[in-house]
């Protein structure tokens, strides 16, 4: 019993260390994957399948291509958990880049933060309906 108590004491503490913003070394995270998405359709809310697409951060001009695991048809991944350890406890502008029979259908912006574990959508659309 008295081992339980402690336990329960210290799950509190140990989800706060994820907000540790000083030291992400020290960090204890989920295994939960965090992602920023978008769904690409036509006026007439129909799925867009994009020839290419990608996500470039606007300081630097870094490209990021996400084409991780299977999306629904017409969404794509802006940003996921795995660009958090280049952008620990920051918020930073992104442009996502969609390509559609050769020329750039979508540029739309986002602004991501990420604390020592997790990105999280500041701004950005949803959902973007091209012609």
């Amino acid at each position: 019993m008295r081992k339980a108590v402690i336990v329960v004491l210290a799950l509190p503490f140990l989800a706060m260390q994820c907000k540790n913003k000083n030291n992400c070394d020290r960090a204890i995270c989920t295994e939960v994957l965090m992602s920023v998405s978008v769904n690409v359709t036509d006026k007439n809310g129909n799925n867009i399948d994009l020839q290419d697409h990608y996500t470039i951060k606007v300081a630097n001009g870094d490209t990021i291509r996400n084409n991780n695991g299977p999306w629904p048809e017409g969404a794509y991944v802006v940003l996921d958990d795995s660009y958090v350890n280049k952008m620990y406890n920051s918020r930073l502008q992104f442009r996502f880049v969609g390509i559609k029979n050769n020329i750039v259908v979508v540029d739309e912006p986002y602004t991501i933060s990420a604390d020592c574990c997790h990105i999280n959508k500041e701004s950005g659309k949803e959902t973007i309906v091209i012609d």
